[in-house]
């Protein structure tokens, strides 16, 4: 899912899945099981720069949520909260 959407790919999701902020970022959908096959022929049926400007999204949020620098800035800022002052002073 990530990668689709490093490569400006909209996404389709189901909630059962830990991507239920696609949605919330219009980046494409998240929809119930149940409502996929509907969702897919409406998503199959958008116009190309309504799926390019949601591409667009799509691609900006993973950048700046999960890219190797974030993610690396996130592990830098973990273990600065693990040093423990030097008991030798």
């Amino acid at each position: 899912i990530a990668e689709a959407m490093a490569e400006g790919v909209p996404v389709l999701v189901t909630d059962g899945t830990p991507w239920t902020s696609v949605a919330r970022h219009d980046a494409g959908w998240c929809v119930p099981w149940e409502d996929y096959p509907s969702a897919l022929t409406a998503a199959l049926a958008e116009p190309p720069e309504q799926l390019a400007a949601r591409g667009a999204r799509a691609h900006e949020w993973v950048m700046a949520d999960f890219s190797w620098q974030k993610s690396a800035q996130t592990l830098v800022d973990f273990y600065q909260q693990l040093k423990v002052p030097s008991a030798i002073s």
